[in-house]
């Protein structure tokens, strides 16, 4: 028997409808007190909400949204496997300390003093400790594979300790179980951003979702998808075909966290990104959708950028002039709308999916009628 709980949030205290958060009223509690995601939660997440709103709900469905609790278990099997994880990470921290590679530690020692200093959570050096046991950890974890430490990991690292960590006392060191769940959520959002951190490949996994995200900005406005392959062929066609949108970069790698107006809205985009993750057949490239919908959002500035190599300099700043400027719930409006409403979208996500050369996906879509975003 599951019954429906409001921890005592009152009407006032809930976000506005038109602010669609997941909030305590998500929450449910079953006979034996145990308190578990509610029944249409992840659906409501995925489809229409605009992220988590509360600490409490965070704190419960962040485990289930990246796989380090599974979504059927029940409270006592999670409490085993909390203990588990914690064993494990103490264990890495241990190792840590003689089995980090010295480039890595050193790469992670320059990175860690310049994670959002001008934030209040990180603007004390001591409060910075957290992030460099993470990616430490995570060097240990990852020391059988090639993923190991890549940079921008310590601004994932920060966004996870941030919804994590104690609020009322900062300063204060945290629990290591603390640490230990945080790290492990860690481990998760890498796992879902794998083709992200292939550094030995010369990133060739974020370069095959820019071609992706350039096939479905095509798919939806033919007109802009056309002028931005001009703009990239002022670089070469090699280039303009294996590394469009090279503006995007910074975009795919950290998943649009530095063009959001804060940590806050950050974790709100990527909530529903995760929650996304398996609900269909494209959830999983779902982000895909969101750096288009950021694209097509600046289409008119876009189609204003001559097709020269200036006009590929300008496409370039006119993103970078987007850092802290976006806000989640726009961005996701924006992105279910495309995914709902264009078929071209959907076979631009299956060829990236089936690992089809996404030049045949943009030739598929490139010839399209005009849709409402050339009207």
């Amino acid at each position: 028997m599951v019954r429906h709980l409001l921890f005592g949030c009152s009407k006032s205290r809930v976000a506005p409808d038109h602010d669609n958060l997941l909030t305590n009223q998500h929450i449910d509690q079953t006979a034996d007190g145990a308190i578990i995601p509610g029944r249409d939660a992840k659906k409501y997440l995925a489809e229409r909400a605009h992220g988590i709103e509360s600490q409490l709900a965070r704190h419960l469905f962040w485990p289930y949204l990246l796989g380090v609790d599974a979504w059927d278990t029940s409270s006592a099997q999670r409490e085993r496997s909390r203990a588990q994880r914690l064993l494990r990470f103490e264990e890495l921290v241990q190792r840590s300390v003689y089995s980090v590679q010295k480039s890595d530690a050193t790469v992670i020692d320059g990175d860690v003093p310049r994670t959002d200093r001008d934030l209040p959570r990180w603007k004390d050096e001591a409060a910075l400790g957290p992030i460099r046991t993470l990616l430490m950890a995570h060097c240990a974890h990852e020391a059988a594979t090639v993923r190991g430490y890549c940079q921008g990991m310590n601004d994932v690292a920060a966004v996870v300790l941030d919804a994590w960590l104690p609020t009322d006392h900062p300063k204060s060191p945290p629990s290591v179980a603390t640490l230990s769940e945080a790290f492990w959520l860690f481990e998760g959002i890498l796992d879902r951003t794998a083709a992200d951190w292939g550094a030995g490949d010369e990133f060739a996994g974020v370069w095959r979702q820019t071609r992706c995200v350039a096939a479905v900005v095509s798919a939806a406005s033919a007109k802009l998808g056309a002028h931005l392959r001009r703009i990239d062929e002022t670089r070469g066609a090699e280039l303009a075909r294996d590394q469009p949108l090279a503006c995007l970069f910074g975009c795919v790698l950290l998943r649009l966290k530095r063009e959001m107006v804060s940590y806050e809205e950050t974790r709100r985009l990527w909530e529903a990104s995760w929650a996304n993750h398996d609900s269909s057949r494209h959830g999983r490239h779902f982000h895909l959708v969101l750096l288009a919908a950021l694209v097509l959002s600046q289409r008119k500035a876009l189609l204003r950028l001559p097709a020269t190599t200036s006009g590929f300099a300008e496409m370039h700043r006119l993103f970078m002039q987007l850092a802290s400027t976006q806000r989640a719930a726009p961005l996701l409006d924006k992105a279910r709308a495309l995914k709902r409403g264009n078929r071209g979208v959907g076979d631009a996500l299956d060829a990236y999916a089936k690992g089809l050369p996404q030049e045949r996906a943009e030739t598929a879509v490139g010839a399209a009628p005009a849709t409402a975003w050339d009207a």
